[in-house]
């Protein structure tokens, strides 16, 4: 049971008071008391002018006042709701820099889930069972294994328990699909495509017909044949939602927003006009690989900023693929992978000149370009890009975005202290699990696996990091397991043997702000986002647990437990237990 502490609402009838105080930022002197709310608990700030307080105030949605709980009775009238979290933590509310709303809200229901590493007859026999329990569909869709390398899985090994109907089996990651032959007979990938995207991506038997086995580009691009009905995305969509905010997300980066095609744009639209998005939705659109038509693609892009813009949507740049994931041996590596001789994966987007022409037609409309960059040479190229395109717009501070970073060169990570290319790290994947971190020791040899996913690195640069879950790629998403992440360099599941370049290790203070006012400040919200204090949007997080002074094994148990609240525009839109708070 939480501790129960109130504090009596004070009565200063008819005083319209203005939130300044001497520790304020960012204040809206056009917000004025008394408060709407007080909520009180053990208050982190995330501001180092006033790092620590007991009470925040709101009016209207936005925060007129953070410090003391006696000062805060200044703020109160006999209509202020004061709500008292007792010891738990109230932050500001956390934000997610990478995930994909509508196929986290599809694998959350109505398909099989399958079990990461396990043999290739297992999942066979795991959607065996699903489509025994699930009969009569049209389609079935499993996802979560993982390949580890050996036989590869084929078509016939699902066409034995179903060839009628088409089975796609997504791993994890999202960058490769298992199908069967009536899924492939219904893509009907013409001879040029197959050459065109190599055996990297569609692989290929003795006579040069696909195996059931795709990775990359045609994995991800069939996502928009599958068919989903526009009602059906707009549920993915509140399904995300719903598990968001019982997580303290209040924002989310939604990157790729068309990965299920244009009806995906319908759907954000349709939910935009019902007021049914809670979450701060902050879109980026999907840009083809090597596109011929950066300019014009962008001023696509400002078209859909100015049709879907609003209070809790807001689209900031492009989406692009620089390559793949290291584990499907798609990730663009500088040198040849070392049990693949000759090969060094899978360039998506890699011409230079188009990159940075995207990147100057996106700061003509105040956007950003945002890319999945993996491996080192990928990484490179996005920040030759960055620079290239400084030359035309002499703009650091654009805040292009380079997301999963698992390795790069010392000399690179430096650039992107230097082009002031913000660093989305993949921090929460360090721990050196059983099924993707020997794949990774067998492709980049056991030296370089033990420097992936740097993080402190990058603050030593200069450079803004932010943290982020790739949700659903990543099967746990917690607050506190990426916050112990952070800090461990392992997971609280593994334990010390997990540690993975322990001198990447971030501060607490870093680490908490690279889940919140970094990523703010990646949004060029800084101004409304990312820490507590007046004149700041009212969105707030509340924790059972005290990330910056909790034992470390203490944050590692809280990701089993959901946020105790979720609060958006100063209104409680999750709660997990309705004694988790006491209203004065």
């Amino acid at each position: 049971m939480v501790s129960k502490k109130s504090i009596a609402a004070v009565l200063l009838l008819g005083i319209a008071l203005i939130a300044v105080i001497a520790t304020a930022g960012c204040v809206n002197t056009e917000v004025t008391g008394p408060a709407d709310k007080v909520f009180l608990g053990n208050v982190i700030t995330v501001d180092d002018a006033n790092p620590v307080a007991e009470a925040v105030a709101v009016k209207d949605g936005i925060i007129l006042f953070v410090g003391s709980k006696k000062d805060a009775e200044k703020f109160c009238d006999e209509n202020t709701e004061v709500i008292d979290f007792g010891d738990n933590s109230i932050y500001p509310g956390f934000l997610e820099a990478h995930a994909h709303v509508s196929l986290a809200g599809m694998r959350s229901f109505g398909m099989a889930k399958l079990t990461p590493g396990a043999p290739l007859k297992q999942t066979v026999d795991e959607i065996a069972a699903y489509i025994k329990e699930n009969p009569g569909k049209d389609y079935y869709i499993g996802s979560g294994w993982t390949f580890s390398g050996g036989e590869e899985p084929t078509a016939a090994m699902l066409d034995a328990v179903c060839s009628d109907v088409p089975v796609i089996l997504q791993t994890q990651d999202g960058h490769s699909v298992w199908v069967n032959s009536k899924c492939i007979e219904a893509l009907n990938p013409t001879q040029e495509q197959i050459e065109a995207y190599g055996p990297a991506q569609i692989r290929v038997d003795a006579n040069g017909k696909p195996t059931g086995y795709l990775s990359e580009t045609p994995a991800i691009e069939m996502l928009k044949d599958l068919p989903f009905t526009v009602e059906d995305l707009k549920e993915f969509t509140l399904k995300w939602q719903e598990e968001g905010l019982s997580d303290g997300f209040t924002g989310v980066s939604d990157a790729g927003m068309e990965l299920f095609g244009a009806k995906q744009i319908d759907a954000y639209e349709q939910l935009i006009d019902e007021d049914a998005l809670k979450l701060r939705i902050y879109g980026l659109s999907m840009v083809n690989d090597n596109t011929d038509t950066p300019e014009e693609d962008m001023a696509k892009i400002a078209e859909l900023a100015e049709r879907l813009n609003s209070d809790h949507f807001k689209v900031i740049g492009a989406k692009v693929f620089l390559d793949g994931v290291i584990e499907a041996h798609s990730g663009w590596m500088l040198d040849e992978y070392k049990d693949q001789a000759g090969y060094y994966g899978v360039s998506r987007f890699n011409d230079v000149d188009k990159m940075a022409r995207l990147m100057i037609a996106a700061d003509k409309y105040g956007m950003l370009v945002h890319a999945h960059s993996v491996g080192d040479a990928a990484n490179r190229m996005f920040a030759d890009s960055v620079e290239k395109a400084i030359e035309t717009t002499g703009n650091y501070d654009q805040r292009n975005a380079a997301a999963h970073l698992q390795y790069l060169k010392p000399e690179d990570i430096e650039r992107f202290g230097e082009l002031g290319i913000i660093a989305v790290s993949g921090y929460q994947w360090t721990a050196k699990n059983e099924f993707s971190y020997p794949v990774e020791q067998k492709a980049v040899g056991a030296d370089y696996a033990e420097k992936g996913y740097p993080a402190q690195s990058f603050i030593n640069a200069g450079a803004v990091v932010v943290g982020h879950t790739d949700y659903p790629v990543s099967p746990v998403v917690s607050i506190p397991n990426a916050f112990y992440t952070g800090v461990t360099r392992t997971s609280p599941l593994i334990g010390d043997e997990g540690i993975r370049g322990p001198e990447e290790a971030m501060s607490r203070e870093d680490t908490l702000k690279s889940l919140t006012s970094n990523v703010a400040y990646m949004w060029h919200e800084e101004d409304r986002l990312g820490s507590l204090e007046p004149g700041k949007l009212a969105d707030m997080t509340v924790l059972s647990v005290d990330l910056l002074h909790d034992d470390m094994d203490t944050v590692g148990l809280a990701m089993l437990i959901p946020a105790v609240a979720t609060i958006i525009d100063g209104e409680i839109v999750y709660q997990a237990d309705a004694d988790a708070a006491e209203t004065a």
